[in-house]
């Protein structure tokens, strides 16, 4: 991700929430270790950064993948 203005700080805030909202939702499910659900997850994630144009195209997957990785690693600290 770039640099942004401030004037896109807020939509990026809500973002982060939203997608955080998200994540924390799908880590709390029972199947969450079933990669068919991680895999959702990602395409998700993927399809609201490019919906709302917060990473470039070519990067998508690659931050997708980031954070469906953050959220296994941190599955413990995301259902508190």
């Amino acid at each position: 991700m770039g640099e942004h203005s401030q004037i896109e700080l807020p939509k990026l805030a809500q973002a982060t929430v939203e997608i955080v909202d998200r994540i924390r939702q799908e880590v709390r499910r029972v199947n969450w270790a079933s990669p068919i659900v991680q895999e959702d997850l990602r395409r998700w994630i993927a399809d609201y950064l490019d919906t709302n144009d917060l990473v470039d195209y070519d990067q998508l997957e690659e931050v997708a993948d980031k954070l469906v990785q953050l959220a296994r690693k941190n599955r413990d600290s995301l259902m508190a």
